[in-house]
């Protein structure tokens, strides 16, 4: 009886290990497990380059101008002017495809009057800074608003 017994527990201990993974296994497992650590290292290290940039970029502002092209069919209204805080109220905003950064000339009778750039989108208006050196003549309401650089 005590010797069936034992060789039941044998077979049982047998039966965990059955189910184990073999050696070349569990090699190939620690290369695996070594690539996905140094695959980590890696993005990590590039995680505190990409922060430093962003934080730089933040610091000086965007180092790369980009050109926000706007529909060309856009038209818009001036319906506010600051002339305190050199910003203009549209009556054009997100519905009409107005984008932050995207510039527009602003009109008078077919006279260029100024040269805006959007900050703020909003549903149906927007908010626009005049941009240095750009006002050739005092904004006023009415004036029309069409893209600087249009797209297509």
């Amino acid at each position: 009886m005590w010797a069936r017994q034992q060789r039941d527990d044998a077979f049982a201990e047998l039966a965990r290990y059955s189910n184990a993974i073999t050696p070349e296994q569990a090699a190939a497992l620690g290369k695996q497990i070594k690539g996905i650590q140094e695959a980590l290292t890696l993005a990590q290290e590039e995680n505190t380059i990409l922060q430093k940039i962003v934080q730089k970029r933040n610091e000086v502002g965007c180092v790369f101008p980009r050109e926000v092209i706007l529909p060309s069919g856009l038209k818009g209204e001036v319906v506010a002017f600051d002339p305190r805080w050199r910003f203009v109220v549209l009556n054009a905003g997100e519905d009409q495809a107005i984008l932050e950064d995207g510039e527009l000339l602003v009109n008078r009778n077919g006279k260029l009057v100024a040269k805006v750039i959007v900050r703020r989108a909003e549903k149906n208006r927007c908010i626009a800074n005049v941009m240095p050196g750009w006002e050739l003549a005092e904004i006023k309401e009415g004036d029309a608003a069409i893209p600087a650089h249009p797209g297509s």
